[in-house]
């Protein structure tokens, strides 16, 4: 994320290009910092791709419970 990279949601990071040559770059980039343990998948996608993410989210809930029945102490 202090590369200029937004979270999608968890593990998974997008980052907007201008052009093949940025993208290459942040590609060498990545490649150079991936960690040892984990895998790291790169994947371009056009902007007009890019655009035509359609979210789809269920009913939010305002319910919560307020009692301790299911308190969990760390």
């Amino acid at each position: 994320m202090k590369n200029g990279f937004i979270m999608m949601q968890e593990s998974i990071y997008s980052k907007l290009c201008l052009n093949a040559t940025a993208a290459k770059t942040i590609y060498d980039n990545v490649r150079k910092n991936t960690p040892k343990k984990g895998i790291v998948q790169l994947m371009v996608v056009t902007e007009k791709q890019y655009a035509s993410i359609e979210y789809l989210t269920g009913e939010s809930s305002s319910e919560y419970i307020n009692n301790t029945d299911r308190l969990v102490v760390l």
